[in-house]
């Protein structure tokens, strides 16, 4: 069983992150808003982050393929979870990587594990 770190170094690293990164403004052709990070764990061939998304998505949606749409987090009751979170990981991965690198924080877009969209 694969086992958490838990050391001085982590929780230094965490408490930095609560700290400087609370929320982190991403805005591109596909998403706008907010994202905030919530946990981060470390274990010993890898490192992982569970965030928080507060704004909005732009896609097509029942077959209207001419124009993007913005939608909310109510677009959740009909559309997959799966497709929806890898949007995000796809949108947001080279914000967070730039700004985890700063603490010493290497993330992958599958390391990205849970998203909580409001």
């Amino acid at each position: 069983m694969i086992r958490v770190i838990r050391d001085a170094d982590t929780n230094a690293t965490k408490k930095a992150l609560k700290k400087f990164l609370s929320s982190r403004k991403v805005e591109s052709l596909y998403i706008k808003g907010d994202y905030t990070i919530l946990r981060y764990r470390k274990y010993p061939e890898r490192e992982e982050v569970d965030i928080e998304f507060k704004g909005q998505i732009a896609a097509r949606y029942y077959g209207q393929y001419t124009d993007l749409n913005w939608f909310d987090s109510s677009i959740t009751q009909n559309a997959t979870r799966h497709s929806i979170n890898g949007l995000l990981r796809r949108q947001i991965i080279n914000d967070l990587k730039q700004s985890l690198n700063y603490f010493g924080v290497n993330i992958e877009k599958r390391n990205i594990k849970k998203i909580i969209w409001n």
